[in-house]
């Protein structure tokens, strides 16, 4: 809902997938894997990040298209 809930720095290098690129599900250790139980209306990739107004302008580009 383009509300930001947190901030924070990070380091980064070049990604490198040593395994399947996946949307909606995550493995946790031995606990095992987790699937997102809803629905996705859009995925974006992008290779810079995003500023708050750009994910502002994101949301509401899609919020009525969807009934959000």
């Amino acid at each position: 809902n383009g509300v930001s809930v947190g901030t924070g720095t990070t380091n980064t290098t070049s990604l490198t997938l040593n395994n399947d690129f996946r949307i909606g599900t995550y493995a946790s250790g031995t606990s095992g894997q987790y699937f997102f139980e809803g629905l996705m209306a859009v995925a974006k990739f992008y290779n810079t990040g995003l500023s708050a107004v750009e994910i502002k302008q994101n949301y509401n580009a899609y919020k009525n298209r969807f009934d959000i």
